[in-house]
């Protein structure tokens, strides 16, 4: 048979009672009043509250590194995908971290439709010259907006 030396060996509750009580009087010490049964549910308690406090400052420390992502504006970039005579394609790229969970676009203040290609592709054709405008909304509710000047329709 293998010996841990590791493993703590049980004993009852008299047996631990008696063996203090021997290690107080060896070292002419006032005897143990406490019970200790009574010790250790103290120690019981004690540690399920050390146990929670650590568990807490784990989800403080979770939601104190992720904090910044609840503060970053989505990203957004405006290009021209193709250009006719009556019509601009315009692509909008926005961010993979921080996904959009809308994205509008207007021409001169009215709204124009807005084709979802990818998760972070979106496309819009435009008729009409004037001030284009996109608005990116991300998860986070954090808005990212761009604007640009249309005039090479007829």
């Amino acid at each position: 048979m293998e010996n841990n030396t590791n493993e703590i060996p049980e004993i009852t509750m008299e047996l631990a009672e008696k063996t203090l009580e021997n290690v107080f009087n060896a070292c002419n010490i006032e005897p143990n009043k406490t019970p200790i049964s009574k010790l250790l549910d103290e120690h019981k308690y004690t540690m399920r509250f050390h146990q929670s406090i650590i568990y807490l400052s784990v989800f403080a420390l979770v939601l104190l590194v992720l904090s910044p992502l609840a503060f970053i504006r989505p990203y957004l970039q405006i290009s021209t995908s193709h250009i006719d005579q009556n019509k601009i394609t315009m692509e909008i790229q926005t961010s993979n971290i921080i996904p959009a969970s809308s994205v509008q676009a207007t021409i001169n203040g009215k709204p124009i439709t807005v084709t979802k290609i990818s998760d972070s592709l979106y496309r819009a054709d435009i008729t009409e010259n004037g001030e284009f405008k996109v608005i990116v909304t991300g998860l986070n509710f954090q808005t990212s907006d761009k604007k640009a000047a249309i005039s090479n329709l007829d």
